[in-house]
């Protein structure tokens, strides 16, 4: 009997998440919402908020939809999954790419992020030089930032000694 009620209940709650998320996707088809408030249902779905079951796919879904819309903290957010390997493959690269797009819009908290993984004792001598070289030349990853590019060409090491001097030619 026990086990009877048990099922009841988990039959209830997969049908309430499921009325949730029916009920979001008509939100979002109406346009009723705002960019903001799509990232904040991104983010239930990405730390599990509010009685909505953790599921990195969807967070990221919204999350795109509020970036397309220009919400800052959305790409911010999507550098924290690439960061951190929610739902994602790990990538600084494709981390540092959503974090510069979200300064570009006005995101302090992209910045300070930024600053983060330049100061990070994890990053590699030989994946800091690789970022480095990609700020240096501007490429389709990252946008062309001097400044960055040498603190992570410092981030090198002896490895990037050479690199460093023709960085200053």
């Amino acid at each position: 009997f026990y086990f009877y009620i048990i099922g009841i209940q988990n039959d209830k709650d997969k049908l309430r998440r499921q009325a949730q998320k029916s009920k979001l996707d008509e939100l979002l088809a109406s346009s009723y919402l705002t960019a903001l408030e799509i990232n904040r249902i991104g983010e239930m779905y990405h730390y599990a908020k509010d009685g909505v079951k953790e599921d990195f796919v969807t967070a990221k879904s919204y999350y795109r939809k509020a970036a397309k819309m220009g919400c800052s903290e959305s790409y911010y957010n999507i550098g924290i999954m690439y960061q951190h390997g929610h739902g994602v493959k790990p990538s600084i690269v494709k981390s540092l790419q959503y974090f510069q797009l979200a300064e570009m819009n006005g995101s302090e908290l992209a910045k300070r992020q930024v600053e983060r993984v330049v100061t990070s004792k994890r990053l590699s001598s030989k994946k800091a030089i690789s970022i480095a070289l990609m700020y240096q030349d501007g490429d389709k990853s990252l946008k062309k930032d001097s400044k960055l590019a040498l603190r992570f060409f410092k981030k090198g090491g002896q490895a990037a000694n050479l690199l460093l001097g023709q960085f200053y030619q």
